[in-house]
């Protein structure tokens, strides 16, 4: 299952503001699918983000249980970082938005559970 597509406004979104915090990225951007998607439903790119409540360049994937196991972030780097310090920086942050959504439900231990999740970051551009 795909969060992004007419999903509300979720874990992605959480994803995306934590992604843009991060030193070096200028901006999330889709790559060459999410731009065809985007072309394919007839809609600017800018107003699939806004309905479907998914950032722009965010792809969570979940699991049969409704986890998150997959991130696939696309970014646009500054030119004065190194892309591989951002892209590590981005790793983590994504996996500590994660952390924080799958955090304890009301009624059960804090105690934090551990989460695995895929991430794959791709610079798309340097600006």
């Amino acid at each position: 299952m795909t969060e992004g597509r007419g999903a509300p406004e979720g874990v992605s979104a959480l994803i995306g503001r934590a992604v843009l915090t991060v030193p070096g990225v200028a901006f999330l951007r889709p790559g060459l699918s999410g731009l065809l998607r985007a072309s394919a439903s007839g809609v600017g790119r800018r107003a699939v983000a806004r309905t479907s409540g998914a950032a722009p360049g965010v792809r969570v994937e979940r699991g049969a249980a409704g986890q998150v196991v997959s991130v696939e972030i696309e970014v646009v780097v500054h030119r004065s970082y190194r892309a591989v310090d951002v892209t590590r920086a981005v790793r983590e942050a994504v996996r500590e938005a994660v952390r924080e959504s799958s955090g304890p439900t009301p009624g059960t231990s804090p105690t934090p559970t551990p989460v695995t999740v895929r991430v794959s970051v791709t610079v798309t551009g340097i600006v």
